[in-house]
């Protein structure tokens, strides 16, 4: 099912996550020779979030197939589980991995930019506690400046992958 509409509740500062519903599996009925050509790209299902607000979590499913072909869905309508979104700043941590070259030590490490804003459901951004970066260190003899991708961490270190939480950068 094709969501559409969504920045209707980004818009609101809501996120939400499909429940149930987002794929389906629809009936078809029409004359013999129609019906045994259609494939699938030739069923459109899509679920307009305009129609949803915070207090209503199911949005009605419209499904539509080409050449007029009568379609019922078996499943009407998609339930969402919708909650505020929220921003969170957190100072990013730079960790070093492996040994410079012999004589040399790392004496300092800073990053740019030094504050990341996380942004995603409430209940998922509780859970993050901080942001690091990882850069290998490894037989260097001068300044490093490089890019590494932002890891969110739990309070046990425990990394968090999750789509629904944004980074500022």
């Amino acid at each position: 099912v094709q969501l559409i509409n969504t920045q209707s509740l980004t818009d609101k500062d809501y996120s939400y996550e499909v429940v149930d519903g987002g794929k389906i599996s629809v009936t078809v009925s029409g004359p013999k020779s129609v019906v045994t050509d259609l494939k699938t790209s030739d069923i459109s299902a899509t679920a307009d979030l305009s129609k949803v607000t915070a207090f209503t979590d199911y949005v009605d499913i419209q499904v539509q197939v080409i050449n007029n072909v009568e379609a019922v869905p078996r499943t009407s309508a998609l339930k969402l589980s919708i909650e505020n979104r929220d921003t969170k700043t957190l100072s990013l941590d730079v960790n070093t991995t492996g040994s410079t070259a012999s004589g040399y030590t790392v004496a300092s490490t800073s990053s740019s930019p030094t504050y990341i804003k996380v942004t995603g459901p409430t209940s998922l951004l509780e859970s993050v506690a901080a942001l690091s970066v990882n850069v290998d260190v490894s037989g260097a003899k001068e300044d490093i400046s490089t890019s590494a991708d932002v890891k969110m961490l739990d309070e046990d270190g425990n990394e968090i992958v999750n789509d629904a939480l944004e980074l500022s950068c």
